[in-house]
């Protein structure tokens, strides 16, 4: 049986060697001259065609982020719980003298509780099954050829913050194993992950704006040739 923190060791590598493939890939199309089709229609269609997979891709992307992103919260909030009593009237806690109604709420906190470890491994599962998910949506997106400068852009950011994505997920790991689990660690190594995670999730929805406009595009120019 693998241990949690070497199978996501062994998910990060198979995530960075895709996505570099991927890259590489991509540069290589880009650096071929395509010969222009014949038929204009044909052209628009497959712009077209090409926008709607696109974007139908960065949607699955989208959500596979969220819950990623989703992940990596839970983390951090397992690292905030208190320790909270409910006072309606003067009470005593051992040494402790609760007054009565100490809030609006008459809830006392009592101070920080520990982070549970068997939470902690559930979250840190979750990020990787997901991993995987986030490469292979990655390495399924397919550029239009008319697609603009900025579209290409977000593409290769994406693929670079993908990349970064990985000693941020070996670290969380790291500090969510234990057996000495420290909260202020686990919550700084979990926000610099969402961090990391809120990042793509921008530049997906800069390329999926580009996507649309391309589509739109295409598709403007179809009518304008079935018209003729």
């Amino acid at each position: 049986m693998i241990k949690r923190s070497r199978y996501l060791f062994l998910v990060l590598v198979l995530t960075n060697l895709s996505v570099s493939a991927a890259f590489a890939q991509d540069t290589k199309d880009s650096s071929t001259t395509a010969t222009p089709p014949a038929d204009q229609k044909v052209l628009e269609g497959q712009i077209k065609a090409d926008s709607v997979a696109l974007t139908t891709h960065l949607k699955e992307l989208t959500n596979s982020l969220h819950h990623l992103k989703r992940a990596a919260f839970d983390i951090f909030c397992e690292t905030q719980r208190q320790d909270q009593v409910v006072a309606v009237q003067p009470d005593v806690i051992g040494p402790i003298i609760l007054p009565a109604i100490p809030s609006p709420t008459g809830v006392l906190s009592m101070g920080a509780l520990p982070p549970r470890k068997q939470w902690l491994d559930y979250f840190m599962n979750q990020v990787g099954q997901l991993l995987p998910m986030v490469d292979s949506e990655i390495n399924a997106l397919v550029m239009p050829k008319e697609m603009p400068d900025e579209g290409k852009q977000d593409l290769n950011q994406i693929r670079e913050l993908a990349r970064g994505m990985n000693p941020l997920a070996v670290d969380l790991d790291k500090v969510t194993e234990g057996p000495d689990l420290k909260a202020d660690d686990i919550a700084r190594s979990a926000m610099a992950f969402q961090d990391q995670v809120n990042k793509i999730e921008k530049s997906v929805k800069s390329l999926a704006k580009q996507a649309k406009v391309e589509e739109k595009k295409a598709d403007k120019e179809l009518k304008q040739l079935n018209k003729k």
